[in-house]
This record gives C-alpha cells, structure tokens and sequence, in this order.
C-alpha cells in the first residue's frame, strides 16, 4: 500500500522521483518500503562519540534534502573531538543549496581553510 501511494506522489512530482531513483541506485533496493527501511539503518549517532579526529562540518541553510539544524546534531554528538568547525551557508553568503551547488567554490575554501589550521 505504502508503495503505491509513494508511487503514486512521485509521478506527480519531479523532486520526489528524483529522491526515489536516487535512492534506489544508491541502496540497490527498488521500492519505497524497502528503501526507507534501508535509510533507517545508515545513522552514524551511534559512532559520533568515537570520533577524536578535528572535524569540519558544512551545511547549506536551503538544502533540499538534508536538514541544516543535522549541523549542530552531529556537531553535538562529537563529544570527543576536540576541534569542530561548522560552516552553515546561506542565500546572502552563498553555497546554500545541497553540497554547496552552484557555489562549491565557496565550500573548497572553507576545506582548504580548515585542512591548513
């Protein structure tokens, strides 16, 4: 049931196909059932607090598909890193869609900020 009704939606809308073909290619599964109970087990919360490494983190506040408040979740969650930086990127300063499209020059930068601190 819960196929055919996603289905249904995604044939309507183009950015939800897109989600569903990308996630179907990514997990090998090829229905939304399957797909989204294949998402649930790809969580890293559980491993954050073994992270000791710096870490930088970056998110774009219009991200389609990945929350930006995920940001300061994770960032909570690396109890044990002893350096994190975080980059939120917004309309006014750029990069603020999804991995920083259209501007990933701005992100490259923070990157190579942070890799020579």
């Amino acid at each position: 049931m819960i196929n055919k009704v996603i289905n249904k939606i995604a044939t309507k809308d183009i950015d939800m196909m897109w989600k569903l073909n990308n996630g179907y290619q990514l997990t090998g599964e090829n229905n939304p059932y399957d797909l989204i109970n294949n998402l649930k087990r790809h969580n890293a919360k559980s491993i954050l607090r073994l992270i000791n490494q710096d870490c930088l983190l970056l998110a774009g506040k219009e991200d389609q598909y990945v929350p930006y408040k995920r940001l300061y979740t994770i960032q909570k969650g690396l109890t044990n890193s002893k350096n994190i930086q975080t980059k939120l990127f917004t309309k006014e300063t750029g990069g603020e869609q999804h991995c920083q499209v259209g501007r990933m020059d701005l992100a490259f930068n923070e990157i190579i900020k942070f890799l020579k601190a």
